[in-house]
């Protein structure tokens, strides 16, 4: 039998992605300084996580027996929100060196406007790669004034989400202490980007419908092929941890269910992406300006089918929220570490890691399936 204060394999490997994932944040933006090398401000940040980690492991069974946990954890987790939603009034969105913020802007004011969106220009004239399914999510705080809301919204969310479920006091404040020792987080937060938030909002909806329907995923076909179309259209690598979820349940339907859920999906679709035909100018433009080439630019392309293909080919080993999202960590890191090491031989260490010709902030996809790894494998010491 396992001790409580023991730390199995799975969760050495899970913090070492964990440290991997914010030590190119840390050494990129730590070397604008010149007080210290930015490979000691590395060596610190991974002595302070592993302090901090085997601290909470050691006063467990205190967090377990506290009787105020509950308004403890959401006292923080609200001032967390109010310095998230301070700083994104503050920083000023044209002051950065992103454009996450200002292609959904431009991407949801000229839908809106009755444009084309894929060939305007966002503050870095640089075209927009945002689907479809994003013009919803981000509509709401469009019209707040503010499309950088919508990363306190989701951190809210699924700090909330963390609180109503069945982990321990531990770790419910394990989940919630990694986010805020994250750079990756943080970054996220500070360029008001939308990257990591989609990532949760497609994990927040897999648990919610693990949860809520269990065995019998496919109970509301017409609800879930809605919202499998749009969290589909958000971004290209939703349909891995989503194809992981659903299609082993998927080949045990009746031939009739699976045609009527695949319509479903097509009709969803065609209804989603509707905004965007109806201002498409021709043809010529669709195949020049659309936001595949963006979103495929990073990556080698066999590589990216490949990562598209395996979640088909492991869905049946995946029969659960835990193994759902470990899976889908361990696919995005393959293609993130593979990606990377590519580049890294083409064109050196320097120009990718602290250049601009790798986007590390796609490494940071991965984090919220390792927190929801680590919570699990955690929460299986009790």
């Amino acid at each position: 039998m396992l001790k409580k204060n023991k730390i199995t394999v799975s969760q050495f490997i899970f913090i070492a992605v964990y440290l991997f994932i914010n030590a190119f944040f840390v050494l990129k933006y730590g070397a604008r300084q010149t007080s210290v090398s930015e490979f000691f401000i590395l060596f610190s940040y991974i002595l302070m996580v592993v302090c901090a980690y085997s601290f909470l492991v050691k006063i467990r069974k205190f967090v377990e027996n506290i009787s105020s946990f509950n308004k403890l954890y959401l006292t923080v987790a609200l001032f967390c929100l109010f310095i998230f939603i301070t700083i994104t009034y503050i920083v000023d969105g044209n002051s950065v060196n992103v454009d996450r913020w200002s292609a959904m802007e431009v991407f949801i004011n000229n839908i809106l406007n009755g444009n084309y969106p894929y060939n305007q220009t966002d503050h870095l004239g640089k075209t927009s790669s945002n689907l479809p399914g994003l013009f919803y999510i981000g509509l709401p705080f469009y019209v707040l004034g503010n499309v950088g809301l919508l990363q306190p919204l989701v951190f809210s969310a699924f700090i909330y989400v963390l609180f109503k479920s069945e982990f321990s006091n531990y770790n419910k404040l394990l989940g919630l202490v990694f986010l805020l020792l994250s750079p990756a987080f943080f970054w996220e937060i500070l360029v008001k980007s939308d990257l990591m938030s989609n990532v949760f909002i497609v994990l927040l909806f897999i648990w919610y419908w693990r949860v809520k329907f269990k065995e019998e995923t496919f109970t509301k076909p017409e609800l879930l092929a809605l919202m499998v179309s749009l969290l589909v259209l958000t971004r290209g690598i939703t349909i891995i941890p989503l194809t992981l979820f659903l299609f082993n349940d998927f080949l045990s339907l009746t031939i009739k269910k699976q045609l009527y859920f695949v319509c479903l999906l097509v009709v969803f679709s065609i209804i989603i992406c509707l905004p965007i035909f109806l201002n498409l100018p021709d043809y010529e433009t669709l195949i020049t300006h659309n936001p595949f080439n963006h979103q495929t630019r990073y990556a080698p392309k066999k590589l990216i089918i490949i990562s598209l293909i395996i979640p088909f080919l492991i869905s049946k080993y995946s029969n659960s929220f835990y193994l759902v999202a470990r899976n889908s960590m361990f696919i995005l890191l393959g293609l993130a570490v593979i990606t990377l090491a590519i580049n890294i031989l083409e064109e050196g260490w320097y120009n990718n890691v602290y250049g601009i010709l790798f986007d590390i902030s796609y490494i940071s996809m991965i984090l919220p399936f390792l927190i929801i790894c680590l919570l699990y494998e955690s929460n299986n010491l009790n």
